[in-house]
């Protein structure tokens, strides 16, 4: 990629000074950890995006709207491809997709090929940007977001 598009563009001794303030307020880039527990919020994100090694990845951000932790975000990740049971990691997938509760309009939630379920998530996650939920949050957890509630 070429940068140099952007060193054209932006005041460095403005974003030099912005970096230097930033760090004197503690802006080290590090977000205090979730606690396990319950949390209300919704799906901001929810997508099929690639893993660092390009293989097909569920990807879900939950924005928690309530509580202590208001306006941070819960990340679920459920590679689908090139695991040692690809199936498993699908079916688990859906099943949480399940869980959202989409409207009927979404259609059935399957997998048949993976153009499709990509198509698929993105539909759902239109139908359900809507909705709030209260999930159980369980940062060692294999499903480390279960949905608990959806509220409309």
């Amino acid at each position: 990629m070429d940068f140099s598009k952007f060193d054209k563009e932006v005041n460095f001794d403005a974003l030099q000074k912005d970096i230097d303030e930033a760090k004197k307020n503690g802006g080290v880039g590090d977000y205090p950890e979730i606690e396990a527990g319950e949390y209300v919020g919704n799906i901001e994100k929810l997508e099929v995006g690639e893993t660092k090694d390009h293989r097909p990845m569920l990807k879900a951000m939950f924005r928690i709207t309530e509580g202590a932790h208001k306006k941070a975000c819960l990340f679920l990740n459920r590679v689908i491809y090139g695991t040692k049971n690809d199936a498993n990691m699908i079916a688990s997938a859906l099943g949480w997709l399940e869980s959202l509760e989409p409207s009927e309009d979404v259609g059935d939630i399957t997998f048949e090929t993976y153009s499709q379920f990509a198509d698929l998530v993105l539909d759902i996650a239109e139908d359900v940007s809507e909705l709030e939920y209260k999930v159980k949050y369980d940062p060692k957890a294999f499903n480390n977001i279960s949905i608990v509630e959806v509220y409309e």
